[in-house]
């Protein structure tokens, strides 16, 4: 049985194992990975990625962090600031090393892959733009901006008849 060799997306810099297209973003200009690029491990909060961020140092291995969202805003309830999500990449090169690591600190099981919780983390935090065709998805922005745009015209009209009332009430 032949292996085939893993799929890469630049754009997304995540690793597609299987279709055409990338799953995150629909970029069908896939390319083999090498080991140097940059690929998304895993998504932590911050306390983990501190921990993460320190393993990594201790073992010289190249990281980059990347904020990506909000992960917990009941903290806000507790005068704590939210804590944010962060991306972690590292080379393709060291994915299994760094697995490796990660199962050491405890921030992953022994059975999961880092790279399958980090996709299911991003996969849950962006729609799905995929399954529109690109005219569709052009036609929804273009109606969108013009929602958007007819919605200030609205409020500057109101606001701007608010401060006429206002004047002639008090002159």
């Amino acid at each position: 049985m032949e292996v085939k060799p893993m799929r890469y997306c630049p754009r997304c810099q995540i690793l597609v194992k299987t279709g055409a297209a990338c799953p995150s973003c629909g970029n069908r200009k896939l390319r083999e990975v090498e080991a140097n690029d940059p690929v998304l491990l895993y998504t932590a909060d911050e306390t983990k990625c501190g921990m993460i961020r320190a393993a990594f140092d201790e073992g010289g291995i190249p990281h980059e962090e990347r904020m990506c969202g909000p992960g917990a805003p009941p903290s806000i309830l507790y005068g704590k600031m939210p804590n944010s999500l962060y991306h972690i990449f590292v080379p393709y090169g060291e994915v299994e090393r760094c697995e490796e690591i990660l199962k050491g600190i405890g921030a992953l099981d022994e059975s999961g892959s880092a790279q399958k919780v980090a996709f299911e983390n991003q996969a849950e935090e962006e729609p799905d733009l995929t399954a529109m065709s690109r005219w569709k998805r052009t036609f929804v922005r273009i109606v969108s901006a013009a929602a958007f745009l007819i919605l200030v015209w609205a409020v500057v009209t109101m606001a701007d008849r608010l401060i006429d009332f206002l004047k002639s009430a008090f002159h």
